[in-house]
């Protein structure tokens, strides 16, 4: 099996940008399948500040981890 390093990033976000979450989610159900990248042993948090709609996290996959401040 390989292994994956977890990253972590902070932005900024407008309500523009809501379906973020689920591009993201969708882009590693592709990659690495439906139980996502940390069933592979990474993890990705993703750190947002600002305005999201309702979608931002919609569809979310193990691994994934979403935080909004704002």
């Amino acid at each position: 099996m390989e292994s994956f390093v977890s990253y972590e990033s902070s932005q900024s976000i407008q309500n523009e940008d809501r379906a973020v979450g689920t591009r993201i989610a969708g882009t590693m159900a592709r990659a690495h399948g439906d139980k996502g990248y940390s069933a592979q042993g990474g993890e990705i948090k993703l750190n947002y500040n600002g305005s999201a709609g309702q979608s931002f996290g919609a569809f979310c996959i193990p691994g994934l981890h979403l935080n909004l401040e704002g």
